[in-house]
């Protein structure tokens, strides 16, 4: 059992590497005139103008009163937001309505469905892929519906 605990090797001593000779002037920083950044409260008055006189009201009141140019009056575009004119009322059919309630309960459903494949996909740490899937496919159906019911609703089938 010598062998693992044997004598130390001995290694040999190597000098420290000579480095760049000192130079003193490195470590100085330049002077600098010192007023150059110092700022004087009275250059802050200046530049905001705290000592400039303050003209009276009563001196603006003696000038002539401005004048509207005159402008020719141009006709008035109607406003974006202004409100359209009435419509008369539109019926559907109660069947087609009935129809178009059945289809928007499905769209809760959808919905529904489509709510609960989103939170299976952020809780999910395995099998990502499958429940990706079907979120994808409650959105389409939930897309479909949309279509049918739009379909139904502006094309009065």
């Amino acid at each position: 059992m010598g062998w693992i605990f044997g004598k130390k090797k001995v290694v040999p001593r190597v000098p420290f590497p000579e480095g760049r000779p000192f130079d003193e002037k490195s470590l100085q920083f330049p002077q600098f005139a010192s007023s150059d950044k110092v700022i004087r409260p009275e250059q802050v008055k200046a530049a905001v103008g705290v000592n400039k006189q303050i003209v009276p009201e009563e001196e603006y009141a003696e000038d002539e009163p401005m004048q509207m140019p005159d402008v020719k009056s141009a006709p008035r575009l109607k406003s974006p937001l202004s409100p359209a004119p009435a419509v008369d009322n539109s019926f559907i059919k109660i069947e087609t309505y009935r129809k178009i309630l059945g289809e928007v309960e499905e769209m809760r459903k959808g919905m529904a469905d489509l709510r609960e494949a989103s939170k299976n996909v952020d809780l999910s740490e395995y099998n990502e892929e499958t429940h990706f899937i079907k979120m994808r496919r409650a959105t389409k159906a939930v897309h479909d519906g949309l279509l049918q019911i739009d379909k139904t609703l502006f094309k009065g089938e």
